[in-house]
């Protein structure tokens, strides 16, 4: 039996869905038999919200806790290695959020993140 080579960072972030993800997918499931009418990855909004429901003018995003490092999450950590490209990386992502949740909140938009 061939033993199988360790996967590369490269081919392990390939892999990595930004729609359609499990979580998100049972949230829109729970929202849709609650009622809730959405619109998906909404392009008229800043950052594109994964779920946007026009009626209550509510934006909600399903994030990764890699990709936007929840606080006090063991799934945000940083990688070891090339460590400076993924801090900032990782940070500037955060430092988007903020800024995109801000100009939603102006719109009249209220914004949850899951």
């Amino acid at each position: 039996m061939k033993k199988s080579k360790p996967m590369t960072r490269s081919e392990n972030m390939a892999r990595v869905k930004n729609k359609n993800t499990q979580p998100e997918v049972y949230l829109r499931k729970l929202l849709w038999h609650m009622g809730f009418r959405y619109r998906l990855n909404y392009k008229n909004l800043p950052r594109s919200p994964d779920i946007y429901i026009p009626k209550y003018k509510v934006v909600i995003f399903v994030n990764g806790c890699f990709w936007h490092m929840h606080e006090n999450c063991k799934y945000a950590s940083i990688p070891k290695n090339n460590h400076d490209f993924w801090k900032s990386k990782l940070e500037g992502n955060v430092q988007r959020d903020k800024q995109n949740y801000i100009k939603l909140e102006s719109m009249g938009i209220n914004v949850i993140v899951v």
